[in-house]
């Protein structure tokens, strides 16, 4: 696990509620830290069909269904869902796409913008 990730694991715990994964691919970071943190939720996002088959295994194989969702789609799609707005505290993201920050994503899927590069 990443130093950075290690040193400020519980203070972004303590301080956020729900988070989203945008780009999740392999599951990384959104599955470690369901892992570090057990009393959160976490939607992971996905735009590969393959890659949401894949973050849905995981999750079951985790015992994690209780408290992770995976959506398959382009997060700037979804990020216009009215059940989507608002509804995470804190966003985090390994990579995402060409963009630095992505923009269009940012007012609509999140109350606060909370990305950590690893």
């Amino acid at each position: 696990m990443p130093l950075a990730l290690r040193r400020h694991s519980g203070e972004y715990q303590a301080r956020f509620g729900p988070y989203l994964d945008l780009g999740s691919g392999g599951g990384l970071p959104g599955l470690v830290l369901g892992d570090l943190w057990p009393d959160c939720r976490f939607t992971l996002v996905d735009a590969g069909e393959r890659r949401c088959d894949f973050l849905r295994s995981a999750v079951e194989r985790c015992h994690f269904s209780d408290r992770f969702t995976v959506l398959h789609g382009r997060a700037e799609a979804l990020g216009h869902e009215a059940a989507l707005r608002g509804a995470f505290d804190g966003v985090v993201a390994r990579s995402f796409g060409h963009q630095v920050s992505p923009p269009s994503v940012q007012p609509h899927s999140c109350t606060r913008w909370s990305a950590c590069r690893f």
